[in-house]
């Protein structure tokens, strides 16, 4: 990776305001570079759990694309990606 960004994404499903996503205050805001690193995040997460066995990383990414264009079609849209199938 040649750029460098630092993101902290902290999610409680029972907080009224379920996700906040920071940045340093020294850190210019760049949502496309964050969405970039979010996404290396979670091709990390599927290769992790392909590696240990919990889950297909085919699958994995399948229900991420899933999640993503149901929650484009609908903004009140709120699930939650399966477990290992």
């Amino acid at each position: 990776m040649s750029w460098k960004r630092k993101i902290a994404v902290d999610i409680d499903t029972e907080r009224k305001e379920e996700i906040i996503v920071s940045t340093p205050p020294d850190q210019d805001s760049n949502p496309i570079d964050d969405m970039a690193a979010l996404c290396e995040g979670i091709c990390t997460l599927i290769h992790i759990a392909h590696s240990q066995g919990i889950k297909k990383d085919y699958i994995s990414l399948k229900d991420c694309i899933n999640h993503l264009e149901k929650g484009f079609a609908d903004a009140s849209y709120k699930t939650y990606v399966k477990d290992n199938e």
